[in-house]
């Protein structure tokens, strides 16, 4: 009993540290672009007469958004991508839904995003809620639909580990996955685990321009 409180105690820091992480560094990217709307106005990795290229960061509730993305948001609207967010739940766990998807528009709209680049999905098979199972196949078919809709080109969701160990979230990762195996088209997906060497190499840059 004492381990399995200390193994618990050890995961809510470890949560809690990725998430004071992940809101330092969009601090710092805020600190280094400004307003949205400067961002847009900067030099971007795209030409100018090129049409923005779309990518969408998919998730599984309402804040995922904010505690594992944002810094990654910041650094695709400071290339030029046209930004995008897929949330597969509404995030009704505690029977907040309509509220919470009022927030995910408000918090898009604070990094950026236009609020009409906000999609949240209210599927009876993809419930908030850690004891419910979502099948990899009903996420895969809302991510094929988004995809062909928009012309998506560039996909950023969770690890093979949902990042928390949410169920939900490790959803999210499978029904990406197997959306993926059965379309090729798509060449850039980034996960996690590899925005985390993203986050440490964008803190890295705005510590030396600073």
């Amino acid at each position: 009993d004492v381990i399995a409180q200390v193994a618990y105690g050890l995961y809510v820091v470890a949560l809690a540290a990725v998430f004071i992480f992940s809101l330092a560094i969009t601090w710092l990217h805020f600190q280094n672009g400004g307003s949205s709307q400067q961002l847009r106005k900067e030099k971007t990795f795209q030409k100018s007469d090129e049409t923005p290229i779309p990518a969408v960061i998919i998730t599984a509730h309402p804040d995922d958004e904010a505690m594992f993305f944002g810094p990654t948001i910041r650094m695709l609207l400071r290339q030029g991508f046209d930004v995008h967010i897929l949330c597969l739940s509404t995030g009704n766990f505690e029977n907040k839904g309509q509220a919470r998807i009022k927030e995910i528009k408000l918090a898009a709209q604070c990094l950026g995003i236009r609020h009409d680049h906000v999609t949240v999905v209210d599927d009876p098979g993809l419930q908030d809620g850690p004891k419910n199972v979502w099948r990899a196949t009903t996420v895969a078919s809302h991510v094929k639909t988004f995809v062909q809709h928009y012309k998506i080109q560039k996909i950023i969701t969770f690890d093979a580990y949902g990042v928390s160990n949410h169920p939900n979230h490790i959803a999210v990762h499978a029904g990406v996955s197997v959306w993926y195996t059965l379309n090729l088209n798509i060449s850039d997906i980034l996960c996690y685990g590899q925005q985390l060497a993203l986050y440490v190499s964008l803190a890295i840059r705005v510590a030396c321009i600073k």
